[in-house]
């Protein structure tokens, strides 16, 4: 059975590391915050760099892609270089629609969703329920992922920069 424990025991074991480590952040980021050393961004230089390393967090999320299209087709007889190649053809077209949508209006970036949702249908060849069931659970799979890469992403290559 298991030990009652007293919340002073719990306290002094997930309680002060807890403490320590927030008060330990809270410090590092402020002492990073008022040092004049380390260069601080204003939103527009902000998003001039973001946006010229937008294609490379774009290109190297194309592995992650593939990988969820591999999971969620689990059960259909493809292997992951499959999925990564009907990804890479699938961002190329993402590409070129972002190219157009950044020259005229951006709610063209909807004709790729359903360019994708065929591109889909006609891959793996499964009835149109169950694909739109796939691009639905897709969309919501990918929408985490693509942000936690892009933070993760944003960081290397801020400190790259």
């Amino acid at each position: 059975s298991a030990k009652a424990s007293s919340w002073t025991s719990v306290f002094l074991i997930y309680g002060l590391p807890y403490l320590f480590v927030n008060m330990w952040l809270v410090l590092y980021t402020w002492l990073q915050h008022t040092d004049v050393d380390v260069p601080h961004f204003d939103s527009k230089e902000f998003n001039k760099s973001f946006l010229s390393k937008l294609f490379w967090i774009l290109f190297l999320f194309i592995p992650v892609l593939g990988l969820l299209l591999w999971l969620i087709y689990a059960r259909r007889p493809f292997y992951y270089p499959e999925h990564l190649i009907f990804t890479f053809y699938n961002q190329a077209i993402f590409f070129l629609i972002f190219c157009i949508a950044i020259l005229t209006t951006p709610f063209i970036i909807l004709l790729f969703g359903i360019y994708l949702l065929f591109a889909m249908r006609r891959f793996y060849k499964q009835a149109w329920g169950k694909t739109i069931l796939k691009f639905i659970l897709l969309n919501i799979l990918l929408a985490p992922s693509f942000i936690l890469f892009t933070l993760l992403s944003m960081l290397v290559v801020f400190i790259l920069m």
